[in-house]
């Protein structure tokens, strides 16, 4: 049996500077190979979810279970990202287990992200439609990883961002 580990963090301010060297490092990656294909690779969640954490002075949990983050109250928190501030598509584990659902989304063109709170827990989160005929517990009971579209429920529930980071000034905008 493997060992479960939970380690949680917290993103001082130097660490904060070094996962924004790190996210420049990726983006020209990231160019790189969008020069031979079409497709580039999503942002590495070490870079979005140390970032959230930062921003929102969450513990970041850099163990092998428990969620992404953790508050100071011991929420569990789900941090989504996409590299693509128009689209994006989120996957999750068919047993996924959440207090609270973040949603970075990055424009790499400007080097900002917001940051959301999705307003569900995991259960609220259960009921969201996966298509015309399923909910997201329908795919987690058959054992499949639902996909949904973040930014079409911040858009149909007209959430607005917590916070911006900005990538270059190394700040964040509240």
């Amino acid at each position: 049996m493997a060992k479960v580990k939970v380690d949680f963090v917290k993103i001082d301010e130097a660490r904060f500077v070094e996962v924004c060297r790190l996210y420049f490092m990726w983006k020209d990656l990231n160019n790189s190979i969008k020069s031979w294909t079409s497709r580039g690779i999503n942002i590495p969640d070490v870079i979005s979810e140390q970032m959230v954490c930062f921003a929102l002075n969450l513990l970041w949990n850099k163990g092998s279970k428990g969620g992404d983050a953790t508050d100071e109250n011991g929420a569990l928190i789900e941090i989504k990202a996409t590299s693509n501030y128009n689209s994006d598509l989120s996957s999750f584990s068919p047993d996924t287990k959440f207090d609270r659902l973040l949603f970075f989304r990055l424009d790499m063109q400007h080097n900002f992200a917001d940051i959301y709170d999705i307003g569900f827990d995991g259960n609220s989160f259960k009921t969201l439609k996966v298509n015309n005929t399923q909910t997201v517990a329908d795919h987690q009971a058959m054992g499949r990883r639902p996909r949904l579209q973040l930014i079409q429920i911040i858009d149909k529930f007209g959430i607005k961002p917590l916070c911006r980071i900005d990538i270059v000034g190394r700040n964040i905008i509240k």
